[in-house]
């Protein structure tokens, strides 16, 4: 039908049943929940796709559920509470009991998250542990002043953990409100027998474990069941030089690491070429505060440069004091084999120079810095002192770019105008690999991403 130029081309409202499962289910995908409620009751062929269990990932309890146990108890029946995927256990303003827990039995949680505060004083260790393994992943936030879960609820979870579970990643934090390196306290987890911890991470193929206190003997345990991981982060647990030798020993045994997060680790004491060993095969690789000599580094970076590595993102944080002395051509030629490089200072001239000299030329570098957390390339002290072109040539090589054209913590922005000039100059010719630049906008706190397009010739953004 017409109305004036307008030509309304919407299928019949019965027309819509007949659309593919396939379609449907896209469509759907755009849903938030408690749209997709709705769609249960349109007709069956609707409700038969809109309970897809792909559709409901995310799906967590109501808020209501969280502030009275009566509205627990009523969603519960509904069919709808079947499809629950995502389970937070965070402040609740009542207290949970077995009665509340049976509830969770039959459910197919792919996600549980216990934040602090929570007070599960009322659910025996038995039930609480049960329905966590039955989960695909585990994350723990403990807190160091507010209501935690406990030690016991943990060693409850590693416990029924020991024989079948689905669970695949597990994650253990502490916020000890504390800062590198004068951390105020660890979570004291030294009472969870050993064996639990070596049976449960030989399970796992992601394990985060963040701010602990181990025995030594706890600590064997768990280095002898990281060797089936894809994914590591260990962060601020206190090792002497023995336990570390072990912690290299393991994870230069192990071939399935794709992900390793280091952090306030003293490696000053393993030789260069097994930390270029074990960093090397690895995918996505994060230092921070970690010790190294400057030797070390320089060495896996020649490393990187002259053999086979499967790294392709590097982030070296808190760790600039080692790093800026490395010879420049060496650091050059090491970033720009990377796809993604991330530290938290700045360089000296000399490295600044040669390191957009080598990407004008080629790189592998996606962006400087790692998706979401870039570094603004203009806040480089000694940017000014790299030649336009070289400069313009090598950020256009890239396929993001961030400015800051200053900052609120009194960094500002170190760029020339004929810098500027070069770089949009090549970008407006199309020679360019950029896909986005990023901007902050101090205003309103937030960044704004600008996509760089071509069409009919010319060259915009949106």
């Amino acid at each position: 039908k017409r109305s004036g130029c307008y030509v309304d081309k919407s299928l019949p409202i019965g027309k819509y049943d007949q659309l593919p499962s396939e379609i449907l289910r896209k469509v759907f995908d755009f849903l938030e929940v408690t749209d997709l409620k709705s769609v249960l009751l349109v007709s069956q062929k609707w409700k038969s796709v809109a309970e897809e269990p792909v559709l409901w990932t995310g799906f967590d309890l109501p808020d209501a559920c969280r502030e009275n146990a009566q509205h627990l108890l009523e969603f519960s029946k509904l069919a709808t509470f079947a499809k629950l995927q995502h389970l937070t256990l965070s402040a609740f303003n009542y207290k949970l009991s077995d009665e509340h827990f049976k509830l969770f039995l039959e459910l197919d949680l792919a996600r549980i998250e216990i934040c602090s505060p929570i007070n599960l004083s009322g659910v025996s260790d038995r039930l609480f542990g049960k329905i966590v393994s039955r989960c695909k992943e585990c994350d723990i936030k403990e807190h160091f002043t507010i209501q935690n879960l406990g030690v016991e609820k943990i060693t409850a979870i590693l416990s029924e953990i020991q024989d079948e579970t689905k669970m695949k990643t597990f994650k253990l934090s502490h916020d000890d409100m504390g800062s590198w390196p004068h951390p105020r306290r660890k979570l004291d987890v030294s009472s969870i027998p050993s064996e639990f911890l070596s049976r449960a991470f030989n399970k796992m193929t992601t394990v985060c474990l963040e701010k602990l206190h181990f025995s030594s003997e706890q600590l064997t345990s768990l280095f002898d069941g990281f060797v089936n991981l894809r994914s590591l982060s260990f962060i601020g647990i206190e090792l002497d030089a023995t336990q570390t030798r072990h912690l290299m020993e393991t994870l230069d045994k192990t071939w399935q690491l794709k992900s390793l997060k280091l952090s306030q680790v003293d490696l000053t004491d393993i030789p260069s070429m097994v930390l270029a060993n074990i960093l090397l095969k690895i995918d996505k690789v994060e230092l921070e505060n970690v010790v190294m000599e400057t030797n070390q580094i320089e060495d896996i970076f020649l490393s990187f440069i002259t053999g086979d590595s499967n790294m392709k993102n590097l982030s070296m944080n808190g760790m600039n004091e080692q790093f800026s002395v490395v010879n420049a051509e060496v650091l050059a030629k090491a970033v720009n084999k990377l796809e993604s490089f991330y530290f938290d200072g700045d360089l000296p001239v000399d490295q600044l120079k040669e390191m957009f000299k080598v990407m004008s030329l080629e790189t592998n570098l996606k962006m400087m810095g790692f998706p979401g957390n870039q570094i603004p390339v203009d806040q480089f002290q000694y940017i000014s002192e790299v030649d336009p072109e070289v400069l313009s040539k090598a950020l256009n090589n890239l396929q993001s770019v961030r400015f800051g054209f200053g900052n609120d913590k009194g960094i500002g922005c170190f760029l020339r105008v004929p810098q500027l000039m070069a770089f949009f100059k090549q970008l407006s010719l199309k020679r360019t690999n950029l896909k986005t630049i990023l901007m902050q906008d101090f205003e309103h706190d937030k960044i704004i991403v600008t996509n760089v397009l071509f069409a009919r010739g010319s060259t915009y953004s949106n």
